[in-house]
């Protein structure tokens, strides 16, 4: 498995290794290279340790691999650019497509028509708060007119209550074949302390293809 980072222009870059996960039994919270597989690699027990330590998961990874450089933190959105097979974090039944045609990376996701492509996570927020949403959306040339997409952020209260804010009134993605780079920033009052947060993106009578979606917040 390639490590896939984000850098600076919004791009899904590969590291020049591959990772690797060993049990090992060195304890101590350091960086490991294995002369053998002329390549640095993970070790089980320093994990552990680096984690008993207080470390965050992604300190662990730039003390396993070096001059690793982690960009959008932010970013609440898992498996965002469908690069993984397992699509069990989004909700709403997208067929996964992996060939050249994807705008990031090998691979991008379909939203059936009438349809919402949903996804919440775990999140401890305040009532209002800044939110960003970035996503590649395309429509097929296909179609005798463009694809509506209506973008929304979900959240859950305390209480468990469900609360939908739309960020804008909808767009209207061309109906030419191509990738379209769709960027909204917003602050949203849900009227409540949440503990999840997520977006969905609903779409009119055609599908859309969906790839290298961000939902970034900013206190």
């Amino acid at each position: 498995m390639a490590v896939r980072l984000r850098n600076q222009d919004d791009r899904l870059v590969r590291t020049d290794h591959q990772t690797h996960h060993f049990e090992g039994s060195d304890d101590t919270c350091t960086h490991h290279y294995s002369s053998i597989l002329q390549d640095e690699y993970m070790d089980q027990g320093s994990t552990q340790t680096c984690a008993n330590q207080g470390k965050s998961w992604t300190q662990i990874v730039g003390i396993a691999y070096e001059n690793t450089a982690w960009k959008y933190l932010s970013n609440i959105a898992l498996n965002p650019s469908f690069e993984t097979s397992d699509l069990f974090n989004w909700n709403g039944g997208p067929t996964r497509t992996c060939n050249s045609g994807a705008w990031e990376g090998g691979c991008y996701a379909t939203e059936l028509a009438n349809s919402n492509l949903i996804q919440t996570q775990p999140f401890l927020g305040p009532s209002t708060n800044n939110y960003a949403w970035y996503g590649a959306l395309r429509c097929s040339a296909d179609y005798a007119d463009s694809c509506f997409g209506a973008l929304k952020i979900r959240a859950v209260c305390e209480s468990g209550v469900v609360k939908i804010r739309e960020i804008q009134g909808g767009v209207h993605v061309p109906n030419d074949g191509q990738w379209h780079i769709y960027d909204w920033q917003t602050t949203l009052t849900f009227g409540c302390p949440i503990t999840r947060v997520g977006w969905q993106l609903g779409t009119g009578s055609r599908k859309l293809d969906v790839d290298d979606t961000i939902l970034a917040w900013a206190p």
